[in-house]
This record gives structure tokens, C-alpha cells and sequence, in this order.
């Protein structure tokens, strides 16, 4: 299993897990995403934590080359205040 952690910072939560919806909708149907999460920091307003599941880095890198996860990482981008900021991580027990 692998996961990337995405890192970001957002003024407009509404519309950021409206998009995040709509990406894991394409991405789980027609990509190699196998589940995400997407957590708000309780600690810091504003700031969320997105866990995006893969079978293995190799898939990662195909979902990524996808020209829908670019067309979404530019809207993604637009709307994040701070970040995105990525961490990629092999999962070794469970």
C-alpha cells in the first residue's frame, strides 16, 4: 500500500471538498486510487490533511500522469492559501 499525504491550507472549505468529491469520484472510477481522506486540523482552522490511497507507488505515478489529475492540481492549487506540500508513504505495517 501507498499513500501521499497532501498538506494544505484553504479559505474556502466549501468549495475545496467539493472538488476533492469530484476528483475521487474520476480518480476511484476511471484512475488507481483505491480511497482518500480528507482531514481538517482541528488545532490549526484552515488547515487540511488529505490521504490519497494507492495499491503502490507505481500506481501513484500512473494516476498522476492522468491529463484529469492535471487539469484538477491546477484548480486544487487555486485554491489552496498556503501549500499543497507532499509527502509519498510506503506503508509498512498495518
Amino acid at each position: 500500500m501507498f499513500v501521499q499525504e497532501i498538506n494544505f491550507a484553504t479559505d474556502d472549505a466549501e468549495a475545496m471538498m467539493a472538488l476533492a468529491s469530484e476528483w475521487e469520484n474520476d480518480a476511484t472510477q476511471n484512475g488507481t486510487v483505491k480511497g482518500a481522506y480528507l482531514g481538517a486540523d482541528t488545532d490549526n482552522p484552515g488547515q487540511y490533511s488529505w490521504m490519497i490511497m494507492f495499491e503502490s507507488a507505481e500506481a501513484a505515478q500512473q494516476n498522476s500522469d492522468r491529463p484529469e489529475t492535471a487539469e484538477f492540481s491546477g484548480r486544487f492549487s487555486a485554491l489552496c492559501s498556503e501549500g499543497p506540500t507532499f509527502r509519498n508513504l510506503e506503508i509498512i505495517e498495518r
